[in-house]
C-alpha cells in the first residue's frame, strides 16, 4: 500500500503539581492590628480610607506597610501602618456613608 502513513501513538507527558505558597504562613498580626480587622487610614494625598486589612509587609524600606481593601475608594491600597487607626477621623463616617449610598442606588433610567 503505497499511499498510507503510519499513525503515531500520542503520549502524554506527566505534569508535576506546582507548589503553591500557603497564605497561612504570612503574618497574621502586627502592632495590635490583625488580618481582617476594619481600620481607618489617611492616604498620601490626605484622603480618608476605610477597609479591612488583607496583608502585612513588615520589611518594607519605608516602614511596616499594611495592604487594605478600601470600601470608600473601591480597591486594594498599601499604606504605612502608622497611619492606620481604629477610630474614625473627622468627616470619616460621612465619607463612608456617602460611598455606601452611591454603591447601592441605581442610576435613573431614561425614558
Amino acid at each position: 500500500m503505497a499511499g498510507t502513513k503510519k499513525k503515531r501513538k500520542t503520549t502524554r507527558r506527566k505534569v508535576k503539581p506546582s507548589k503553591t505558597k500557603s497564605k497561612i504562613d504570612s503574618l497574621q498580626e502586627l502592632d495590635g492590628f490583625e488580618v481582617g480587622q476594619k481600620v481607618w487610614y489617611r492616604t498620601i494625598g490626605n484622603d480618608i480610607g476605610y477597609g479591612s486589612i488583607v496583608r502585612f509587609y513588615p520589611d518594607d524600606s519605608a516602614g511596616p506597610v499594611v495592604e487594605i481593601y478600601d470600601e470608600i475608594n473601591s480597591g486594594f491600597r498599601c499604606n504605612l501602618l502608622e497611619t492606620a487607626s481604629t477610630k474614625p477621623p473627622k468627616g470619616g463616617m460621612r465619607k463612608l456613608s456617602n460611598s455606601r449610598f452611591k454603591n447601592t442606588v441605581e442610576p435613573k433610567k431614561k425614558k
